[in-house]
């Protein structure tokens, strides 16, 4: 039995000109269950249909679980209501993503500790936001975990570099207070 598709909310769209739309695919599938209701059987055009190569199956998008949680998340952005502006989920995702990955880049690649520190703040910020934005939506606390555990890692990172730095420094200045280099006893 074919259910009927659920209707998209304003709210769902990113405004972002996507082709499809998601009013489109919604139209889609409208158009299919009206046909479905008249003939009795699903309709399934076999040249559309990409699932399988070696077979057709009825496949009916309804609903892009992925794409709503993005919508979800960038509704709740930190002052979004306070500034008045609306966040497209779709700069949202690649907005997080994108910084995710660059950071992720910078503390793998760059040599220069000053960068290194500066990324791991960026992503220490960031699972701030992800944590904040599981919260505010309503999701168990297994969904904001992960967040949680590499924000304790990327704090403990700048923990042990502070650490070590610090250490160096004291060393460096017990040195040059000796004026020989050795130290004393």
């Amino acid at each position: 039995m074919m259910m009927p598709p659920v209707e998209p909310s304003k709210e769902d769209c990113c405004n972002s000109g996507c082709n499809p739309c998601i009013f489109d695919i919604y139209e889609k599938q409208l158009e299919l269950y009206n046909k479905y209701l008249q003939s009795g059987e699903a309709f399934v055009e076999p040249d559309k249909n990409g699932i399988s190569q070696t077979e057709y199956t009825t496949f009916v998008v309804t609903e892009n679980m992925h794409r709503k949680e993005y919508v979800r998340y960038a509704k709740v952005f930190p002052f979004s209501d306070t500034f008045d502006f609306k966040l497209p989920s779709k700069w949202y995702r690649r907005g997080v993503g994108g910084l995710e990955i660059l950071f992720g880049l910078v503390l793998a690649v760059i040599p220069s500790h000053k960068l290194k520190n500066a990324a791991n703040i960026g992503l220490v910020l960031l699972m701030i936001l992800a944590a904040y934005s599981h919260v505010m939506v309503g999701d168990p606390f297994d969904r904001c975990a992960p967040a949680l555990v590499f924000f304790f890692m990327l704090s403990g990172r700048l923990v042990v570099w502070y650490q070590t730095s610090r250490r160096e420094e004291l060393e460096k200045a017990a040195t040059t207070q000796n004026g020989n280099g050795l130290k004393r006893e």
